[in-house]
């Protein structure tokens, strides 16, 4: 993960299998981030065919409380994780 942002940007890992990158606002849609750290990952994760990683890529608004950010990430991730998840992508 910290192989795709830059050396101010902050990658951390929260707890389990669950990681936060933090960094400041940028040209690149923050969409676009999250597809570069998701390849990067897979390609990591070749060796075990059916492992993949999903991203909760979301903007931090002025007014949002840490959980409230957490939460949104959280709902994010998952949604990526079910559009990743079709019959096609399943191992089979």
């Amino acid at each position: 993960i910290s192989s795709q942002v830059r050396e101010e940007d902050l990658a951390a890992r929260i707890g389990g299998d669950e990681f936060v990158v933090v960094f400041r606002p940028t040209t690149v849609p923050v969409e676009r981030l999250g597809d570069r750290i998701r390849l990067e990952v897979d390609a990591a994760l070749s060796e075990w065919p059916g492992v993949s990683v999903a991203v909760g890529a979301v903007v931090v608004e002025a007014d949002d409380a840490p959980e409230d950010l957490l939460d949104r990430a959280d709902r994010a991730m998952y949604a990526d994780k079910a559009r990743r998840r079709t019959p096609a992508a399943l191992p089979g």
